[in-house]
């Protein structure tokens, strides 16, 4: 049966005309179906997102479950720099700081590069912040690069890496606050601070301040920093690494190995 969309009166399915009202039905619009509803979702609008406050918008940038789609040669590149940090970390965590032996690693010329551009850039602000800008600069960069990847690029294992790489800036400058006393590091040039006066950060640094006697506890303090960071760092990297994995078997469909 057809029915008429004038008088809703029913009509045979081969009629081309309502025996009712006499319309001819394929003069008349077919009236449009209503839009479905749609279903509710848990997920927050764009004004929701915005009126949120920072620290829940920063948690949903650091949440393992906001992870962006990953392959397999991205998730067996990432195992392999997790392996290598964790290699890595744990040798510079089990360097004494008072035998200043970190300094000899690679990672030391990468910091050193960012420590003389801290001391160039700070340097516009006075001596003193100058002196201190070295130590600034090599642990900026690094924390800079951090936000960058999980604020602006929504990557949380790059942040974990680069934090790891913060954690290592600090126990690289550990050797070089302790030393401020004895003066015994090779600094750059190939001289140490005792061979020539005022050329040695930390003590210039500390004998401003007053605090040469605390340089032990203010070394050992940039140690255990750049200790628990990198721990930090390593567990984010295990546990972001997990859910990546997890997500590429869900998507992939296959077997857990």
């Amino acid at each position: 049966m057809r029915v008429c969309p004038k008088c809703q009166f029913e009509e045979p399915t081969d009629s081309t005309e309502c025996a009712r009202c006499g319309v001819i039905f394929a003069k008349v619009r077919p009236s449009r179906p209503e839009p479905e509803s749609r279903q509710p979702t848990n997920e927050p609008t764009h004004d929701e997102q915005q009126t949120d406050p920072w620290y829940r918008r920063a948690f949903v940038r650091v949440n393992l479950k906001t992870q962006e789609d990953v392959g397999p040669f991205e998730v067996v590149g990432r195992g392999a720099v997790l392996l290598l940090l964790l290699i890595w970390g744990v040798k510079f965590i089990a360097t004494p700081i008072s035998t200043a032996e970190i300094n000899e690693s690679f990672m030391h010329v990468v910091n050193l590069v960012f420590h003389e551009a801290g001391h160039v850039i700070f340097s516009l602000f006075g001596d003193f912040i100058g002196t201190l800008g070295g130590t600034l600069g090599q642990l900026l960069i690094p924390l800079l690069c951090c936000l960058t990847f999980v604020f602006k690029y929504g990557n949380a294992f790059g942040g974990a890496a680069t934090l790891w790489w913060v954690g290592q800036s600090c126990l690289d400058v550990a050797p070089y606050a302790y030393d401020a006393r004895a003066q015994d590091i090779l600094l750059l040039g190939g001289v140490t601070g005792s061979e020539v006066p005022g050329y040695h950060d930390w003590n210039n640094i500390l004998g401003e301040l007053g605090w040469l006697q605390h340089d032990h506890t203010i070394g050992g303090a940039f140690y255990w920093l750049g200790t628990l960071t990198i721990t930090v760092a390593l567990l984010w990297a295990i546990a972001v690494l997990y859910c990546q994995l997890k997500q590429f078997r869900s998507v992939s469909k296959l077997r857990p190995f």
